[in-house]
């Protein structure tokens, strides 16, 4: 009864409240959706095999150019590490990308989500995943116990100035 109750999927998607021109800026936004959902896949103890990344212009505005990105990625191992989601998220983003596109939304998708019990090996896999489990809980805690914000990726979006100033203080 107590176990968190397995998802079959998991999306973090936004709605920008002006369009989005730049690369930099929806690079920042997917990393920081992946960054939440590969937390919360660690959370329930899962993995996933499928990514979707997503971006789009306006539906409504006839005056402005009309693009969007949509790219399914089938993971070659199932995975919850923050860092591998992130890499094959950005690859699809920039191989779609069309700039001056003025992005409206944009979002994540993870499926085909297994318990990380069930998930089998690649034989030609050269990741170290034990040592990937063991990094991405270990910035789990760190983050949990100083701070939402206090170890994210480069490309991640940096909080806003009013944000908590306390998670940046050093004690």
């Amino acid at each position: 009864l107590g176990e968190m109750a397995q998802k079959q999927s998991i999306t973090r998607s936004r709605t920008f409240a002006s369009a989005v021109t730049e690369l930099a800026v929806l690079e920042q936004q997917i990393t920081d959706f992946c960054s939440s959902c590969a937390r919360h896949l660690r959370a329930q103890q899962s993995v996933c095999l499928q990514l979707t990344v997503y971006a789009a212009t306006s539906r409504f505005r006839t005056d402005s150019v009309s693009h969007t990105i949509w790219a399914d990625i089938s993971l070659p191992v199932a995975t919850s590490n923050t860092g591998e989601l992130i890499e094959y998220a950005l690859r699809a983003l920039r191989e779609q990308f069309q700039a001056g596109a003025p992005y409206k939304r944009a979002g994540i998708i993870l499926t085909h989500i297994l318990p990380t019990a069930h998930a089998l090996p690649d034989l030609f896999d050269t990741r170290d995943r034990q040592k990937d489990e063991r990094l991405q809980l270990t910035l789990d805690r760190m983050n949990d116990r100083f701070g939402k914000y206090t170890i994210q990726y480069a490309t991640a979006t940096m909080p806003a100035a009013n944000a908590d100033a306390s998670v940046y203080k050093r004690e």
